[in-house]
């Protein structure tokens, strides 16, 4: 359908939902319009985002199409049309799905202002959830189940759907689980549910109460001089605080930045992870490196072109390494998205 202009009229026509064309009219005055359509078709309007029913629109059947008369909300809101809804489609559901059960490891857990968080002491193996909606089919293409952003799949049957997560690979860090169940009403009744994880391993070399590595760095930034919240243990900041008291940071000038780990004897490293503070401040380039006579040899980093914003950057080495000397290593300009001089960390953990 074309989109059409009249007077202070505009015309939209979303993408075709469940068994209708829906359309959205902008109007400050009375509007008359003509759509495609045949003499026996259904029209039915309402007030977008008022909780309202539809109500049936008179039109005229004419040889260029259904012409109708509409007087637009008198609050200035858009106007939507259905046209031709399915028979058994309920209009007027204003019911978002329902979520029947998410467990973690088998067992439920409790929901609460849409969003569930582990406890850290539950290793999290399973997640599993049902949905249903009495009302609707339910919407698959807008319904997602998606694992730190990354997409799972699910089961979907008609206006049930549900779906199962088993977590081969334990990545430590911060994790969340999204799900959100959209129904095909005509305005998309929505039930979102975020479910917050982490794996922490207290058994890191890093742990201060071992005593086996020395921790130095390049650089400071003011007021991040105390190098104590690079191994104290705590992966997520609490609140939206990233102060000196538990991140470190280093200067932020135009040169390679570095956080070295030096241990009283050979110590067998396998993998490390940087925590960064925020998304917005993980480093784009980062390598694990390891001292080799004079030389620092690289273990393992990030992609060449750099990495996405991230709570968790992980290194997996190819091959276990021995050593007395470690770093995690920035190159100069690698840092955050419009801070590249400075690298700015929460936690780092070596295995």
């Amino acid at each position: 359908m074309k989109t059409m202009k009249k007077l202070a009229t505009v015309l939209a026509v979303l993408p075709l939902f469940v068994g209708a064309d829906v359309i959205r009219l902008y109007a400050t005055s009375q509007t008359t319009l003509t759509i495609p359509g045949e003499a026996g078709a259904t029209i039915v309007s309402k007030p977008a985002g008022l909780d309202c029913a539809w109500v049936p629109v008179p039109f005229t059947a004419t040889d260029k199409g259904l012409s109708m008369t509409l007087q637009p909300p008198a609050d200035g809101k858009e106007l939507l049309l259905l046209v031709n809804p399915a028979k058994d489609w309920n209009i007027n559901d204003r019911k978002a799905p329902e979520l029947k059960s998410l467990l973690v490891n088998g067992k439920p857990m409790k929901v609460e202002k849409n969003v569930v968080s582990v406890p850290d002491d539950v290793v999290v193996n399973t997640i599993g959830w049902s949905a249903v909606d009495v009302d609707n089919l339910i919407d698959a293409k807008q319904t997602v189940f998606l694992l730190d952003d990354a997409p799972i799949e699910f089961a979907l049957d008609g206006n049930k759907a549900d779906g199962k997560l088993t977590m081969e690979q334990k990545i430590m860090g911060n994790h969340a689980v999204k799900i959100r169940v959209v129904d095909s009403a005509p305005e998309a009744n929505t039930t979102e549910v975020t479910l917050h994880f982490r794996y922490a391993d207290k058994n890191t070399l890093l742990n201060p109460q071992n005593g086996l590595a020395k921790i130095t760095v390049d650089s400071c930034y003011d007021g991040y001089n105390s190098l104590a919240p690079l191994n104290d243990g705590v992966l997520k900041l609490p609140g939206s605080s990233a102060g000196g008291d538990v991140t470190w940071a280093s200067a932020e000038i135009p040169t390679e930045h570095w956080v070295r780990m030096d241990f009283k004897k050979d110590v067998t490293v396998k993998e490390g992870y940087i925590f960064w503070p925020r998304l917005e401040n993980s480093s784009k380039k980062v390598e694990l490196q390891m001292l080799q006579g004079d030389k620092w040899v690289k273990l393992a980093g990030t992609p060449d072109a750099g990495q996405k914003d991230t709570l968790t950057t992980s290194f997996t080495l190819k091959a276990p390494a021995t050593g007395r000397s470690f770093r995690f290593w920035q190159p100069k300009g690698g840092g955050p998205t419009g801070r590249g001089d400075i690298l700015w960390i929460c936690e780092i953990i070596l295995k």
